[in-house]
Formats: C-alpha cells, sequence, structure tokens
C-alpha cells in the first residue's frame, strides 16, 4: 500500500548518540523525498534536539528542503553543536566553579583559624562538596536551558504559527501569505507538526510541547464527554437489539466493558497527554525533553495551566496542584520512541529512527547498586526496564498493523475492499473535525455556549446509532445496501436485524482505530537475522558494535563519532525501507552519496580502505565511556603504539 496520510516520523532518545543518527536518517529522507511529505514529527530527548531543530531552521530560517546550501548550514551548525557539547560546560559552571569558591573559603577558614583537626577539615571539605551539590541541583536547569538557546535564540514554539495562520479568514491568510511572498521575500516553507515529548515528574503522566495547543482538546474529549453532556437514554438505546434478550443483554455487557465512548474503551488506567504552554521556547521544551535523569535535575515550569478554563483544569490536571510548580525530566521516561503521541494523533504511516541500542548481555554483572557508575545494579535495572519499554512499543505499532491487515482481509472477504480505507478515512476525519472546533481555544471564553454546542453536537454524533457519521455518502451507499452472504442466512429480524448489525460493526471497527496502514523502523542495532541487501553501501560490519555502544550522553563528541553514526543512520534506512516498505520508494531511487567534510579518520565512508576500518574500530571501541579525559588518554597510547 502506498504512503498514506497522516505521515508521523518519531525520532527516540539516546543523548547525542541518536541525535547524530537521527541526522543522517533525515538528510536521506529528505534525498528520497519522504522528509517533505511528513505531516506530524514526534520527538524524545536526542531526538528532539535534532527534530526540533530541524522544524525550527525550515520554519523560521531557510528552507532545507529546496536548497541544499540551506540544508548543509544546518547540518553544520548542528555537528557543532554537539562537537562542542553540553555537559561538560554545565558541570563546571554548575559545580566545578562553585566547589572551587567553597573550597577557597574553607582554606581560608582554616588558614584563620589554625590549626585544625583532620575531622574537621573533613568535615568542612564535605560541607563544601555538598553545597557545590546543591548550587548545581539548582542552577542545571537554568543551565541546560541556556546551552539550547545557542541553538534556538529565544524562540518560542508558537513563533512556528506564521502570523498569517492566524487571521479570520481564509481570503485574509492568503492575501497576507502572498504579501509576505512577494513584498517581503518570505514564501511559504513546509514543515511537519512539531510534538517535543516529556515526562511529569509529579504524575508520571506524558507531556508535550507543540504549537497546535487547540487540537489537543481532542484529548481531553476521551474523558470529559461522559461527564460534560447528558447521555440519559444511551444505554437503552445501545441495548436495543431486534435480535431479542441475548442480543439485548450481550449489547450491555459490551456497553459496560466500553463505556459509553467507543473510542475509549473503560477498562484502562490509560493516562490523557497533557498539552503545555505554546509559549514555552525552544530551549526549554528541548531541555525538558532531554534531562536525563541521574545527569541533569528536573526541568520546573512555575505555573503551566494558568491559561486552562477551570473545568477542563479539573479534568485534564486534576491531579496536579495549580498553585505548586511542575517538575519536567527526560521524555524517554514515558516513551523512548514517541511513538505514542503519533498513534493519539491517528498517523496511518508512520517511520521510527530508533537511536536506541540493543540491550547488551553481562556474563558478570555487577552487584553494587551504584557501583561502579552506569554500571551498577540501578542503571542495569533502568536498563532493563527501558528495554522492555522499547519491546511494548514495538507490539503497540505492529498491533495496529495486524488490525488493519484484518480489516483489510474482512473487507475483501464481504466483498467491500473500500471498507478499510473509508474506516481509515473517517476516523481521521472524526478527529479534524473535533480540531475544527476546539482550533480556537479562546472561544470557549468569548463564545461559550456556541463552542459548547458545537461540542457537544459532535459527541453526539458520534454515539448516535442513527447517524451516518463522517463517512463518505457513496461509501454509507454501498455499506447499507450490503447484505450478508446467501449461505450466512437471514438473522432474526431480518432488514431491522442487518441495519442493527451494520451499526454496530461500523462501531466496533471504529474502536479498535486508528489503524496503521504501514510502517517502518530505521534501528540503529538491527536484528541479527536482518536481510542486509548486498547492493547498497552500509556501515562496515566490524563498527556496528562499537557504534551501537557509543555512550547515551549530552558530552563532546568527537568528528569520527558523529560522522560514524550519521553514516549509519543514512544507509540503514535504505536497507530498513527496502525490507518494511518497499513501496514507499520513489523508483528511480536516488543514489546514496554519503560526503563528509568535518575532520576525522574518514573522508570516503563509502568506500573505507582496511586500515581506516580498523582506525575507526579503535577509536570508537573507547566511545562507550562517559569520562572524556579517559577517552582521550586511551586513544593516544593506542595511536603511540
Amino acid at each position: 500500500m502506498k504512503l498514506t496520510h497522516p505521515f508521523g516520523l518519531a525520532l527516540s532518545g539516546g543523548g547525542f548518540r541518536a541525535a547524530a543518527f537521527h541526522l543522517g536518517v533525515l538528510r536521506r529522507l529528505r534525498e528520497v523525498g519522504l522528509l517533505a511529505q511528513v505531516d506530524m514529527m514526534s520527538t524524545v530527548s536526542g531526538g528532539s534536539i535534532t527534530g526540533a531543530y530541524w522544524v525550527y531552521w525550515q520554519a523560521l530560517k531557510g528552507d532545507t528542503l529546496a536548497d541544499a546550501g540551506e540544508w548543509q548550514k544546518f547540518e553544520d551548525s548542528l555537528v557543532e553543536f554537539m562537537r562542542s557539547g553540553v555537559r561538560e560546560r554545565i558541570f563546571r559552571k554548575g559545580f566545578v566553579l562553585p566547589a572551587l569558591l567553597l573550597g577557597a573559603a574553607v582554606c581560608a577558614y582554616a588558614w584563620a583559624f589554625a590549626p585544625i583537626g583532620p575531622g574537621t577539615a573533613f568535615l568542612l571539605a564535605s560541607a563544601a562538596l555538598g553545597c557545590a551539590y546543591v548550587v548545581w541541583h539548582r542552577l542545571a536547569p537554568t543551565l541546560l536551558e541556556r546551552e539550547y538557546e545557542r541553538l534556538f535564540g529565544y524562540e518560542v514554539l508558537r513563533s512556528l504559527a506564521p502570523h498569517r495562520e492566524q487571521q479570520g479568514s481564509p481570503f485574509a491568510s492568503g492575501l497576507l501569505g502572498a504579501i509576505d511572498d512577494i513584498v517581503f521575500g518570505n514564501p511559504r516553507r513546509k514543515f511537519p507538526d512539531l510534538y517535543i515529548n516529556a515526562t511529569l515528574l509529579n504524575t508520571g503522566a506524558h507531556v508535550f510541547f507543540s504549537r497546535n495547543q487547540g487540537l489537543e482538546l481532542e484529548l481531553c474529549a476521551h474523558d470529559a464527554s461522559a461527564g460534560m453532556f447528558k447521555a440519559e437514554g444511551l444505554r437503552g438505546r445501545a441495548a436495543e437489539g431486534p435480535a431479542g434478550g441475548l442480543q439485548s443483554r450481550v449489547a450491555a455487557i459490551n456497553e459496560a466493558i466500553d463505556g459509553l465512548d467507543p473510542f475509549m474503551p473503560g477498562l484502562t488506567r490509560r493516562q490523557i497527554s497533557l498539552p503545555m504552554p505554546d509559549d514555552t521556547p525552544f530551549s526549554k521544551a528541548v531541555a525538558s525533553s532531554s534531562a536525563i535523569p541521574f545527569v541533569f535535575s528536573p526541568i520546573p515550569y512555575g505555573d503551566p495551566i494558568k491559561n486552562v478554563e477551570p473545568s477542563l483544569r479539573n479534568r485534564i490536571w486534576r491531579s496536579i496542584d495549580s498553585a505548586r510548580p511542575c517538575w519536567s525530566v527526560d521524555g524517554g521516561v514515558f516513551d523512548n520512541q514517541g511513538t505514542h503521541l503519533l498513534l493519539e494523533k491517528a498517523c496511518s504511516s508512520v517511520i521510527v529512527s530508533d537511536g536506541c541500542g540493543a540491550l547488551a548481555s553481562i556474563p558478570k554483572p555487577s552487584t553494587w547498586q551504584m557501583f561502579p557508575p552506569g554500571k551498577g545494579v540501578v542503571s542495569r535495572s533502568f536498563d532493563i526496564t527501558y528495554e522492555r519499554s522499547r519491546d511494548l512499543g514495538y507490539m503497540r505499532l505492529a498491533n495496529k498493523y495486524e488490525l488493519f491487515c484484518m480489516l483489510t482481509d474482512f473487507s475483501k472477504l464481504i466483498g467491500m475492499p473500500e471498507l478499510a480505507p473509508a474506516v481509515v478515512d473517517a476516523v481521521w476525519q472524526s478527529k479534524q473535525d473535533l480540531a475544527g472546533i476546539c482550533v480556537d481555544p479562546e472561544r470557549m471564553f468569548t463564545h461559550p455556549r456556541e463552542f459548547a454546542e458545537e461540542l457537544a453536537s459532535f459527541m453526539r454524533k458520534r454515539i448516535d446509532p442513527e447517524h451516518n457519521g463522517p463517512y463518505d455518502e457513496e461509501f454509507l451507499k454501498k455499506f447499507k445496501s450490503w447484505t450478508p452472504g446467501v449461505d450466512d442466512g437471514e438473522p432474526r429480524g431480518g432488514a431491522q436485524a442487518i441495519a442493527y448489525l451494520r451499526h454496530q460493526l461500523l462501531k466496533k471497527l471504529e474502536k479498535y482505530a486508528p489503524y496503521v496502514t504501514g510502517y517502518a523502523y530505521v534501528e540503529l542495532t538491527p536484528d541479527a537475522d536482518f536481510g542486509w541487501r548486498n547492493d547498497l553501501p552500509r556501515l562496515p560490519e566490524p563498527l556496528i558494535p562499537f557504534v551501537a555502544s557509543i555512550r547515551t550522553d549530552l558530552d563532546r563528541f568527537t568528528s569520527e563519532e558523529i560522522s560514524a553514526l550519521m553514516f549509519h543512520g543514512y544507509t540503514t534506512i535504505d536497507h530498513c525501507l527496502w525490507a518494511y516498505r518497499n513501496d514507499w520508494l520513489a523508483q528511480p531511487q536516488p543514489p546514496s552519496s554519503f560526503t563528509w567534510s568535518g575532520k576525522g579518520i574518514f573522508r570516503n565512508w563509502n568506500a573505507p580502505t582496511q586500515a581506516e576500518t580498523i582506525a575507526a574500530a579503535r577509536h570508537l571501541s573507547v566511545s562507550s565511556s562517559r569520562l572524556g579525559p579517559w577517552r582521550a588518554l586511551h586513544r593516544l597510547l593506542k595511536r603511540s603504539l
């Protein structure tokens, strides 16, 4: 099946390792024409660095899709940011400098009141280090945000919506757009809706940053529909059935399980994704998404729900005290792949760029809780938890695709092949209709009655058995004339029973929607049985384990590390698309040609010599270490031997 829309791209977490890998993936997606077709981009942690920076550049600085030179500027800027690092500068400013100042004060105290005993000296040194840690804890979020200001400046997410898009009428929008294009030389550029994912430390809920705050009311509609709109008579109507008492009892049981809303099963503890304010700066949103636990402190928000209407605030943010601050941490804690939100947004085609390395086997794991650093029981347990969460992400996406395959087979079985695409389009149209109602949240305050009536009308149509919903009239005409095959026999009740079965069929099909019509994974570490194509370039086989073990950190990366990760992402996506969705690739496919203008071992990754491969393996063999001085010393010794 050809690429269908909405088309979502997920960029996983994984620090600068994932950021460099995703940069190579984006470069190749641009060349094959798929990047220009992305409707939604969901980013996490390291993926937010690359994804958010590309959307920011594409929307506000230059057209990287049409201009190769502009793309090169964007790429060089991001590579330089990764080469300069983030963590070391924050550590020096937030911990080392305060520790030195406090240490100097302790030394001055000791000199003034000498002599002091060893016990007192130890206590003074411990107090100095403890105070330095408190300073680090308080300053780290601000310093992390300041680092990202080097990329994004002081732009806020709301700036992704040009002023002309906020005008009242389509004519005004078009006129202002034409003036902007012709007079000011600012042509409209295509860029996807950006969703930056984070985790709310207060409740463990999923939060995200986006300019499309109006669209997010659709998520609270699941929770608010039963309470905001009266539903007297719905239970009796749903239980009515022409097939007699048994069917009525079955319908009542289904309703008790599913709830009044067929889109929201009742027996779940699913949490609603919470939108954060669209006036949040890019730098703070990306800092929230990449505030890696054990490395950075949570990012504070004083009052993120101050603009939420009270009745909705009580439903969406009911577990949050509006008078107290909120804290966000790395988005990978909730969903490290970024697929959760794309499924919420009913994306029917999905590409996942997964910069997470597979969980490696350790024959003799450490039995100490925190030692050695990064390899103790606590760290290993977190790695295992992340791996299981990653597996669940795979299964969630695969299940949505398998449901679509089942729907397609069922459509063919009953002689209505148009049923599958009609259901997919109808669910997407339903979400678009709701988004159209909620696109301007201020209407809740300026025209509350009109807004409530439109929303109530929409909800009634969704749960009214007699309403046709968003389906195409031509499709409905064919569907209403459909009857079971001759061999099936006529159900009790005749035409009335058939009509009831049709309604129940559509209700069940919609319940399990949205469907994924196709997806592809681009993995940093493909499975051992993955079918590599011999006619396509890829990273030399001996280097893949070294690249996969590169640290997931925000410290300084070398040119060799960045270029190896970029080349791996740039070439792996071709193999993965051929394996999963070769029908998404245009023919003839642009040739793969990776160039690297920076410093490093390789000048031509496409055809490295054996000596270059050995040199790269020697360089990357120590890239898993988080200690920069040890990496530099190790490489120096290797070169000298």
